[in-house]
């Protein structure tokens, strides 16, 4: 799996910080199974959710506005978000 996207970001930092899914998931208030399937690319996070992870993950990266936009545009994102 390619390391730029959204999952393989997502799990680098949470390693990086010595995170499970499980402790990430309590931080931002979801179930640790959502940050697995986030990790594995099966579903993307609303741009709320995207915000809360990259708080705590201490990482604009996630949390930029033009990230979350690039997102949301992109036909991928919205058809595994809404599906």
């Amino acid at each position: 799996m390619p390391e730029d996207t959204f999952g393989q970001k997502l799990k680098n930092l949470k390693l990086s910080m010595g995170l499970s899914q499980y402790e990430l998931g309590n931080k931002v208030g979801m179930q640790h199974s959502m940050i697995g399937s986030y990790e594995r690319d099966e579903f993307y996070p609303t741009p709320d959710s995207i915000n809360k992870l990259g708080k705590v993950l201490n990482t604009t990266i996630l949390c930029s506005d033009g990230y979350a936009k690039f997102l949301l545009d992109s036909y991928t994102f919205k058809d595994k978000l809404f599906k």
